[in-house]
């Protein structure tokens, strides 16, 4: 039994529209962490949330799942919840004990009614946000339009961590516009363009990193 004091145990939300990809992010992001040794799968009812036989019939989830698994010396209990209306209730209990949350968004769907009312959500309650952009191997998704969107829609706060790559091929990877690094065949003045933006927006949270911004320092 690993030991985690109080401070490094994270509740975070997973929260969107029905059908959005919650529970795929949760089992990948499982699998990522050494807690699984293979991604389950929605259709085979295999998923590791989505256990009760209602939820693999009806190939959703139907109430809020706790995800405990380990992190770099943190505990993460994600909060797997479902996206339609009829189990809000599930989303609210969750968030009720949550400290942040992630939202998803279906690359090939875009921003649903569903997505603007879960952020909404939990927006009431407080809580910190991300957003994460699932299914983009999907065929003829547009991920500059769908920022656009996301943009508009929930303010310019919203700024990629990473850029998706898709190509002639279909998906190919990202890039980590932090450190830079990723697929090296994307547009470098693409790349630096959207990091420069990313790092102007968190340096005016701060005024130490608005300083080293301006002195030419380079944040990390």
């Amino acid at each position: 039994m690993v030991n985690i004091s109080a401070e490094n145990i994270h509740n975070v939300l997973v929260l969107g529209h029905g059908g959005s990809g919650k529970t795929m992010l949760c089992e990948s992001m499982l699998y990522a962490a050494g807690h699984t040794t293979r991604v389950g799968k929605v259709e085979d009812g295999t998923t590791i949330s989505d256990y009760e036989p209602e939820e693999q019939k009806r190939q959703t989830s139907v109430q809020a799942a706790i995800l405990p698994t380990l992190w770099k010396d943190h505990k993460i209990n994600l909060i797997d919840t479902p996206g339609y209306a009829d189990f809000r209730g599930e989303v609210m209990s969750g968030a009720r004990v949550a400290e942040s949350s992630i939202l998803v968004i279906s690359a090939a769907a875009g921003i649903e009614a569903g997505t603007i009312q879960m952020w909404n959500l939990a927006k009431s309650n407080n809580l910190p946000q991300s957003i994460y952009v699932s299914k983009m191997d999907r065929e003829n998704v547009d991920f500059e339009s769908l920022l656009s969107s996301i943009k508009s829609t929930f303010g310019r706060q919203c700024i990629p961590l990473q850029i998706p790559i898709n190509d002639d091929n279909g998906f190919s990877g990202t890039v980590n516009l932090l450190e830079a690094s990723g697929n090296s065949n994307v547009d470098p003045d693409l790349v630096e363009s959207m990091r420069e933006e990313l790092i102007e927006l968190v340096a005016e949270t701060d005024d130490d990193l608005v300083t080293k911004y301006l002195e030419g320092e380079t944040l990390t």
